[in-house]
């Protein structure tokens, strides 16, 4: 099963699984739902992407300067500070939510 994301969460986009062994007729083993998002849901599902549009830029900037100057630099030890927070940040929206 795909795992919601947070923003599809947000949005109002809901997956349910399928697992009494039959399944759908179009072979998923999930369902999904559309329920109505708040405007401050929707608010907040956009300003997630663009923050996290803006961090896989900073990835990749980051990235390219190691391509630029290879070997240990001060960027060398920036590069293994920030780029493991970054992925972590951007791994969390893949998450499945809690069951709390």
């Amino acid at each position: 099963m795909t795992p919601n994301t947070l923003i599809e969460r947000l949005r109002g986009l809901i997956r349910v699984p399928v697992n009494d062994g039959a399944g759908l007729l179009d072979d998923k083993d999930f369902f999904e739902r559309q329920f109505p998002a708040s405007r401050i849901a929707l608010e907040a599902a956009a300003r997630i992407e663009a923050l996290e549009a803006a961090l896989r830029l900073a990835r990749a900037r980051i990235e390219y300067l190691g391509t630029v100057c290879p070997g240990p630099t001060h960027y060398d030890a920036n590069a293994r500070t920030f780029l493991p927070m970054i992925d972590v940040v951007l791994d969390v929206q893949t998450t499945p939510p809690s069951k709390d």
